[in-house]
């Protein structure tokens, strides 16, 4: 497409990327750069080889925490861009995956269901409740993906469980989520409550004074 441009001088583009950098992936922000400084093990022939490993990313991730046949779909049509070289499986995946999500977004508020983020699994901090189907309920500090393995945890140990839902929200600190955390348990009659799997108080009770 012809719409960046190299100085061998600088052995940098001098124009910046279009696609922007990914949290949590310090090289992924330098827009002027060529496959995260790496060119001898990749290859960007359309210039979206970040976006496409952004995108693998979060499939994986996401057939990980919840394996089923449209997810491992989602994760081969990922690898399929990586390994064709004209970038049209690229381009067509990006207009698929954007449909995907935009389809998904608009289905979540017209229908009323919850409307889960894409990009949530990256937060590091928040607070969580997993409400089981029992009426029991599981208190906790983290990202998304925490509160899944905190639901596959218990089933582990109660398989006569089944998950009603998970109610997340981020925060902006660790402090911050474990603060959340200490006021969700509370809220909820702390451990102490037999309908609550927390059998210990939450480290934000150190926050506050009661």
């Amino acid at each position: 497409m012809q719409s960046r441009y190299y100085s061998p001088e600088w052995c940098r583009f001098i124009n910046a990327d279009t696609i922007a950098g990914k949290t949590g992936n310090l090289l992924s922000h330098n827009m002027f750069a060529y496959c995260l400084n790496n060119p001898v093990n990749h290859s960007d022939p359309n210039g979206e080889w970040v976006v496409d490993a952004i995108f693998l990313a979060a499939d994986v991730a996401a057939f990980a925490s919840a394996p089923s046949a449209a997810a491992a779909g989602w994760v081969l049509l990922d690898v399929l861009c990586f390994a064709d070289p004209t970038g049209a499986a690229s381009a067509g995946a990006h207009v698929v995956k954007t449909a995907h999500l935009v389809e998904e977004g608009v289905h979540s508020m017209s229908g009323g269901r919850k409307l889960i983020k894409f990009f949530e699994m990256n937060h590091t901090s928040g607070s969580y409740t997993v409400h089981f189907k029992s009426g029991m309920q599981y208190h906790g500090e983290g990202s998304l993906a925490r509160a899944r393995k905190s639901y596959r945890r218990i089933v582990k140990a109660h398989p006569e469980e089944e998950l009603h839902h998970i109610h997340w929200t981020p925060a902006k600190s660790q402090k911050s989520g474990f603060m959340h955390e200490e006021i969700r348990l509370s809220n909820h009659g702390g451990p102490s409550n037999p309908r609550n799997y927390n059998i210990n108080n939450s480290p934000g009770r150190r926050y506050f004074k009661y």
